[in-house]
C-alpha cells in the first residue's frame, strides 16, 4: 500500500485545494492565511492521520486535535521566491530527527518565522532578505529562538 505522509506542508490555498477540488490555488500568491484554512487543514490531518503545516501571514500547525499558530514573520517574506520550498525542506529536516511530526512541523515553522522576521529587519528588499535569511539560519541558537518566538 501507499505510505501515509507524516506532515503535509503548503500555503492556505494549496491545503484548501487538497480538501476541496473546486478551490482555486494561487501558489506563492495565495491571499489566504493559515488561520483561513484551519478547517481544511484539520480535515486533511484527520483524513490522513498526519500533521498539516499551513504557511501564511500566520502559520498554522495542526494534527486535527491540537493547533498552534506561529505569529512570527514579515510581509516581505512572500516576495522571496523559494521560501515556501525552503519551509518544506526545513520541515523535512526536522521530521527526519524528531519522532513527533507535530513538534517537527512546529519547530520548522518557528525557525522559518523567527529567521524571516530577523532577516527582514535588516533587509532593504527581497534580494537582501534572501541572503540575510540564510545568515539568520546559520546564526540562530536556542536562546535567540526562545526570545523571539511568538505562538498563538
Amino acid at each position: 500500500g501507499a505510505a501515509a505522509p507524516s506532515v503535509i506542508r503548503g500555503n492556505a490555498s494549496e491545503i484548501t485545494a487538497l480538501v476541496d477540488s473546486d478551490a482555486k490555488t494561487r501558489g506563492v500568491d495565495s491571499n489566504l492565511d493559515g488561520a483561513g484554512a484551519e478547517g481544511a487543514a484539520r480535515t486533511l490531518a484527520l483524513r490522513y492521520g498526519c500533521t498539516v503545516s499551513v504557511s501564511g501571514p500566520t502559520d498554522l500547525i495542526t494534527d486535527g486535535e491540537r493547533s498552534v499558530r506561529v505569529l512570527n514573520g514579515h510581509r516581505m517574506l512572500p516576495k522571496v521566491t523559494g521560501l515556501g520550498c525552503t519551509a518544506t525542506a526545513v520541515t523535512g529536516a526536522f521530521a527526519a530527527v524528531c519522532p513527533d511530526a507535530f513538534g517537527a512541523a512546529l519547530a520548522a515553522m518557528s525557525v522559518m518565522g523567527v529567521c524571516g522576521e530577523a532577516a527582514a529587519e535588516r533587509s532593504a528588499g527581497p534580494g537582501s532578505l534572501q541572503l540575510n535569511i540564510l545568515d539568520e539560519f546559520y546564526c540562530l541558537d536556542g536562546e535567540a529562538l526562545a526570545e523571539r518566538l511568538r505562538l498563538g
